[in-house]
Formats: structure tokens, C-alpha cells, sequence
């Protein structure tokens, strides 16, 4: 064994412990959670990362569940509305990021992706990332992979707790925003009251993650089949509050 296989089976093990921890901590105390982590990034982050979570220059939040569009959305406003290209709050994951931008009477996106595709996705997340850091031999960056169960529960919490705020939230189903983004750009301006440009997104220029992905597309099939077999309970309540919040807006 050499060092960077010792370092990793030292390391990891604390790595993914410390983070259990601070995602419990997040879901129990969220307000506390998201001034930690305020604080966090002031001091460490540069300021486009500062500025993802709501502040007194945020004009528009958009937050989702992991893999669920938030950086197809973001891309899209941002295409068209140079303007607020920094004052768009995103990429928290967290549902706090909306709930204090409710407070504080700034519109709120929420992207939302039907369970199954969403855990799914998740899940082929970590292992393609994981794949990768192994063909370059970049152990200490192995990422715990989640169960099925794992992602469906912070599925459930994460909507679960933007239900009660519902009303003022605009909900956008991933699947809404591929097979036609124009539209979603009028949902988002007739539900908020707002003047936002179109322009069409160039995927040509997008970030890799946004794009399919050839090897993740195959991790993803090889999931269905354990998906198809796997024992998930809550995944009913899922799916229900899936429609419940994807529900099509009327112009």
C-alpha cells in the first residue's frame, strides 16, 4: 500500500463522518446552519460564491434538489439578464436559501425533478465522479456514495419543507424546462411579476455537468435495473408530492 492509499483510509472515514454530521445539523437546525455557513463564506469563499446565498443584493433565488436543473436554470436566466448575473442566489441545495428569501419578499424558483429520475441521478453522480478520480488516481477525493434510501429521504426533507411556502414559490419540473425553456421564462415572469429577457441557452458553452454524459448515461441504465428491485417505501409519498408541486401553472 502506498501513502495516498494510507492517507485515503485514514482520511475518508473522518471526511465522510464530519459531513454526516454537519448534513444532521443542517436539517435540524437549518437557520443556525445557513449563518454558519454564511459566515463561512465570507471568510473563505471569493464573492460569486458569497452572493449564492440570499443577501440584501439578491434579487431572484433559484434552488432544487441535486441534479434536478438548478444549473440549467440559472444558465438560462442568466443568458438573457446579464444585469443580475451576481444577484441571483443558487446552488445551496438547502431549502433555507428559499425560506429566508420568502421572509425577506424575494422571488423564488424551485426546481423539481420526479423522484426516481432524481435519485437516480444522484446516485450516478458520485459514482462517475468517483470513476474519474480513480482512473487519475486522485484517492483522496473518493466521495461516499448514498444509497437509494438516502437520497429519497433528503428528497422528502428537502420538499417537505418548502410545502407550507408553496404558494410563493414557482415549482419548474426539469422536464418542463428541456422540452421548452422559452415558456418557463414567461412562467417565471407572470408568477413574479417580473421582465426578464429570453435568450436561447448555448449549450454548446455550458458546463460539462449540464450535458449528457456518456459514461454516466450507462451507470444510470445499470441503476434502473437496481432501482426496479430495490424495497422503497416512502417512494409513493415521493412521487405524490412530486405532483403536487409540478403542477402546471396557468398563464
Amino acid at each position: 500500500m502506498n501513502f495516498a492509499q494510507l492517507a485515503a483510509n485514514i482520511y475518508l472515514p473522518w471526511k465522510y463522518k464530519f459531513r454526516s454530521i454537519v448534513r444532521s445539523f443542517s436539517r435540524e437546525y437549518p437557520r443556525q446552519y445557513f449563518k454558519f455557513n454564511k459566515a463561512k463564506r465570507v471568510i473563505f469563499d471569493d464573492k460569486n460564491h458569497q452572493n449564492r446565498l440570499v443577501n440584501r443584493t439578491t434579487l431572484l433565488t433559484v434552488e432544487g434538489f441535486p441534479r434536478s436543473g438548478n444549473s440549467y436554470m440559472c444558465k438560462l436566466i442568466k443568458e438573457g439578464n446579464t444585469s443580475i448575473r451576481y444577484k441571483i442566489a443558487n446552488h445551496m441545495h438547502h431549502p433555507m436559501n428559499i425560506i429566508i428569501s420568502i421572509e425577506n419578499d424575494i422571488n423564488s424558483v424551485c426546481m423539481i425533478r420526479k423522484p426516481k429520475d432524481a435519485i437516480i441521478a444522484n446516485v450516478a453522480h458520485f459514482l462517475s465522479v468517483n470513476k474519474n478520480h480513480l482512473s487519475s488516481g486522485k484517492l483522496l477525493k473518493q466521495k461516499p456514495v448514498p444509497s437509494f434510501s438516502d437520497v429519497l429521504e433528503h428528497y422528502l426533507w428537502f420538499y417537505n419543507s418548502l410545502f407550507n411556502y408553496r404558494s410563493k414559490i414557482l415549482f419548474v419540473p426539469l422536464t418542463d424546462l428541456i422540452e421548452n425553456e422559452e415558456n418557463v421564462l414567461k412562467r417565471i415572469n407572470s408568477f413574479h411579476n417580473l421582465d426578464l429577457s429570453y435568450v436561447k441557452v448555448d449549450m454548446e458553452k455550458a458546463k460539462s455537468h449540464m450535458l449528457p454524459n456518456h459514461d454516466r448515461n450507462k451507470i444510470k441504465y445499470e441503476l434502473e435495473e437496481h432501482f426496479s428491485t430495490s424495497s422503497l417505501p416512502n417512494l409513493e409519498e415521493a412521487n405524490l408530492i412530486y405532483d403536487q408541486l409540478s403542477k402546471p401553472l396557468s398563464l
